[in-house]
């Protein structure tokens, strides 16, 4: 999200100092020697043949069919579902209270997903359906769409900078019409009082510019067919040059820098102008605590901690563009508006929003703090989904890659060691056997799981929640999926930092972009 900077606050003393520590931490890695890429996004979905079929025709991924997978058994119902099945015994209630599809030995549920393949970036998509009865799907939902509601998270699509986004998000929503995916519906950044006057606004008035008077961004709200939250943005301009500089700095990979032009594939071509992108982004996730978060990626996982991102963003323009699905909600339901977790950051309301953006190998974390005043001494506005399961539809899950050379189940503890450390003690890992509490200490082994069969053999994976109990994941590819996975990779032709021959850094690629940019030392605490 790139919200206007029309209407920046005063940022009290304390804000001042916390940012002035986050950005004394830029950059540093604290001796540790893992560069992170993120390796997807996961999205739990009610349908998995209609998301595909979104994610591909609609903006121009690429479908794998050899990484298409199943599975269940009791590691993955332990790795997947620990915390909720603690909680559920701890209540004494069926899990399923809790949101937890039973995937076990002998469970009626089993996982069915596929990945799809961006410029820089992979989707991954999730649906639990029942073994017998695969047409059955395990629904599991909160009424709250909000994208402030705690730990709600949102994938950016990174339109080109040639493309005028406003015919962008007109070129999306009537191809979701003609697919039939009717609740593919962008916000507008206007006021408007119902669907009818949503549909009656000009084209040129579909998305936001970065201020009144810079149009080198632009940027637009959507739900995808689950009702997961998406973002569109295109930056070009001053705003594209600053997140370039950021990308050299990480030796990080996108289609958007390269030296050469990067020609569009068949699939972006197949989609027309909504193909017209460079992949993804950023993976939004919204936080209690916007420096423990920031904490959190850039000291524990070795994110780089950008400047291009602020504190107290407000205006109706933002406000409509965030939450107008939800505010046309409301009030066709007849309830207030934070019932629905639905902020106040008009102009005449009492709030506002703070983001960061903490940099990995091709994409961004973004994270996102809503406070009750102008200033970070307010209280937090901080509505929490009732539940924490990864089975909740529209759920989204941020997985990061790790290495083969990095042995992943120490390198899980010490996630966790380090987070306890930092003051994050709540940042406990899934484990792949029965415990009394979360986190309890076992044999190494069962910190992850390894597939030994199927679409998914040599994937090793392991959960856990991160400081707002947003689902974080580590996978590490070896064996027949990293083979699948550098195959699929070179088909679509994206960019990876996983493999040798997807690094454009090994070849040059960026060499004449990045030298416009001096090298800048880096900062330790």
């Amino acid at each position: 999200m790139s919200p206007t900077t029309s209407c920046l606050p005063q940022t009290n003393m304390e804000g001042l100092r916390h940012l002035s520590i986050l950005l004394s931490i830029a950059y540093s890695t604290c001796g540790r020697n893992v560069s992170l890429s993120i390796a997807f996004t996961s999205v739990t979905t009610d349908n998995l043949t209609n998301s595909i079929r979104f994610y591909t025709e609609i903006l121009g991924g690429m479908l794998a069919p050899e990484l298409m997978f199943r599975y269940s058994g009791n590691q993955h119902h332990n790795m997947m579902f620990q915390k909720e099945i603690l909680q559920a015994r701890q209540g004494k209630v069926a899990p399923a209270v809790f949101g937890v599809p039973d995937i076990s030995d002998n469970g009626t549920y089993e996982v069915v997903g596929a990945f799809i393949f961006f410029d820089n970036g992979l989707i991954q998509l999730v649906q639990f359906v029942d073994k017998e009865c695969p047409e059955k799907s395990f629904v599991v939902r909160d009424q709250r769409s909000s994208p402030a509601v705690v730990p709600n998270g949102h994938v950016d699509i990174w339109v080109k900078s040639t493309v005028d986004l406003n015919m962008y998000v007109h070129a999306l929503e009537t191809r979701a019409r003609q697919l039939e995916f009717n609740q593919v519906m962008a916000n507008r950044p206007v006021t408007v009082h119902s669907e009818a006057e949503r549909e009656r606004v000009a084209i040129k008035n579909y998305t936001m510019p970065l201020n009144a008077t810079d149009q080198s961004m632009q940027w637009a709200y959507f739900k995808g067919p689950s009702g997961e939250q998406l973002e569109l943005n295109r930056m070009a301009g001053d705003v594209l040059l600053d997140t370039g500089k950021e990308y050299c700095k990480r030796k990080a990979v996108s289609t958007a820098f390269l030296d050469k032009p990067h020609p569009d594939n068949k699939w972006k071509v197949r989609a027309g102008l909504t193909g017209q992108n460079y992949g993804l982004f950023q993976h939004g996730t919204r936080t209690r605590s916007l420096f423990g978060s920031a904490d959190f990626y850039t000291e524990i996982l070795g994110g780089s901690l950008g400047n291009n991102g602020d504190a107290g963003f407000y205006g109706d323009d933002d406000q409509n563009m965030l939450v107008q699905k939800e505010m046309l909600q409301a009030e066709e339901w007849h309830v207030d508006y934070q019932s629905l977790g639905i902020p106040n950051i008009t102009l005449s309301g009492n709030m506002s929003l703070a983001l960061r953006f903490s940099y990995f190998d091709n994409y961004v974390i973004e994270m996102l703090q809503y406070d009750t005043g102008r200033n970070y001494s307010y209280p937090k506005f901080n509505p929490t989904f009732n539940l924490s399961t990864p089975a909740l539809i529209n759920n989204m899950r941020i997985t990061f890659l790790l290495p083969e050379s990095v042995d992943m189940n120490s390198y899980l503890r010490d996630v966790e060691q380090r987070s306890a450390a930092r003051g994050f003690p709540q940042v406990k890992g899934n484990r792949a056997v029965d415990v009394n509490t979360l986190g309890q200490q076992v044999p190494l082994e069962d910190y992850s799981v390894t597939f030994t069969e199927g679409a998914l053999q040599g994937l090793r994976y392991s959960y856990l929640k991160g400081p707002s109990g947003e689902q974080v994941s580590f996978v590490q590819f070896s064996g027949p999926s990293s083979e699948k996975l550098k195959n699929a990779l070179l088909r679509y032709n994206a960019v990876s930092t996983a493999f040798p021959e997807t690094n454009p850094w090994n070849r040059g690629g960026y060499d004449e972009y990045c030298s416009q940019f001096p090298p800048t030392p880096q900062h330790r605490l």
